[in-house]
């Protein structure tokens, strides 16, 4: 049997592909709301700054669980450091964390309540 003939396997590649092509839509997003902003006054600069800050907090969160998946996958073996996988997974979840965390998504919580959820655009 191979591993996609896994009903379990099925699942968390199929939850992985999910969170990837959510965090893909939420960046190009974001993106979109920072070439709109160029040349715009300071409250849409703001705007897409928020916007890219949320965008962030939840890619990191994709992430997350998309590396908790692989680990729950592969086992003992995602942990093995004399494997490709250990360093892989130490490199990209250290990456993944940032300076200020609290106080980025603080920012753009605010600037949310401003103008609301759809305004950040």
């Amino acid at each position: 049997m191979g591993r996609l003939d896994d009903p379990i396997q099925r699942d968390r590649l199929g939850r992985a592909m999910a969170d990837a092509v959510a965090a893909r839509a939420v960046v190009e997003a974001a993106a979109q709301a920072v070439e709109e902003a160029l040349d715009a006054p300071p409250d849409h600069v703001e705007r897409a700054v928020a916007h890219g800050l949320m965008a962030r907090e939840a890619v990191e969160g994709a992430c997350t669980r998309i590396l908790a998946l692989c680990e729950r996958r592969l086992g003992m073996a995602a942990h093995d450091t004399r494997g490709p996988v250990d360093q892989m997974r130490r490199d990209l979840s250290l990456f993944l964390r940032q300076a200020g965390p609290d106080a980025k998504l603080d920012r753009a919580l605010r600037t949310a309540q401003d103008v609301g959820p759809g305004g950040l655009r």
